[in-house]
């Protein structure tokens, strides 16, 4: 399993095994076992090739590691001395050495091995890539109080408006025909603008999980443009189903 942790406590940090730590740019630093009570990572650092005028760490005692080896690279909040570029430390380790051997040796296939080929880029197929994102984004347009009220009041008060009008128009000609059928259309219409336009600011929130989750092919992108609409519609999208809450039990 491969995680992003920012600032783990002591406990969550030692239950990992290995450690890419990076600093600002995206620079190595380092990348290794972490050891018990991560004494590994601070064995490293201790004992790190630098010049002796860069702060050379102490042993983290009472501390947490992931904290110390923070504070060590120069991205934590209390940094001792003049910092060492460790990027440039762990470039030229021969730990860094051993991790290129290694990974040139997982490199390889295996003898008589066939490369892994998948069907498609998606997880699960269209269908249910649609199904679950219209109904994620159902859950969130209906978890927006706001966005929803003002929706139904407004919706509301077009809908009498346009009835009452509806009301004085006689119907028994052509002229009366036309001009009730004028009215729908541009009610139709409005009704569009007025759903665009009160989605708009939600759909610009929701905007960089988009990206993320395209970059990471979470989803085809072809599922969101009848997905979009569906969702921040009323009619189509329908409260979440509450789920059942845990019990919980206390003692004195």
């Amino acid at each position: 399993m491969i995680c992003t942790v920012h600032q783990p406590s002591a406990e969550l940090f030692s239950q990992f095994d290995r450690l890419l730590l990076l600093k600002s740019g995206g620079r190595e630093v380092y990348c290794g076992p972490i050891g018990p009570d991560g004494s590994a990572v601070a064995r490293y650092f201790m004992s790190a090739a630098i010049d002796p005028k860069f702060y050379r760490p102490q042993p983290p005692e009472q501390v947490n590691v992931a904290s110390w080896m923070l504070d060590v690279v120069g991205a934590g909040t209390s940094a001792k001395g003049l910092i060492a570029p460790y990027d440039e430390v762990y470039r030229d380790s021969a730990l860094r050495a051993e991790n290129l051997a290694e990974v040139a040796r997982l490199s390889v296939p295996a003898a008589g091995s066939s490369p892994v080929h998948f069907s498609s880029a998606y997880a699960c197929s269209y269908a249910t890539q649609l199904r679950l994102v219209l109904g994620r984004l159902g859950t969130v347009f209906w978890r927006d109080v706001s966005y929803v009220t003002t929706k139904v009041r407004v919706l509301l008060f077009l809908g009498l408006l346009i009835g009452l009008v509806f009301l004085g128009i006689d119907d028994s000609d052509e002229a009366g025909l036309t001009s009730k059928v004028g009215i729908m259309g541009m009610s139709a219409g409005l009704f569009g603008i007025i759903n665009s336009s009160s989605a708009l600011p939600l759909i610009f929130r929701l905007r960089e999980s988009f990206y993320r989750e395209r970059a990471s092919h979470t989803y085809a992108p072809i599922v969101i443009p009848p997905v979009w609409p569906s969702s921040s519609c009323p009619i189509w999208s329908s409260p979440p189903s509450p789920s059942p809450r845990p019990s919980t039990s206390s003692s004195a």
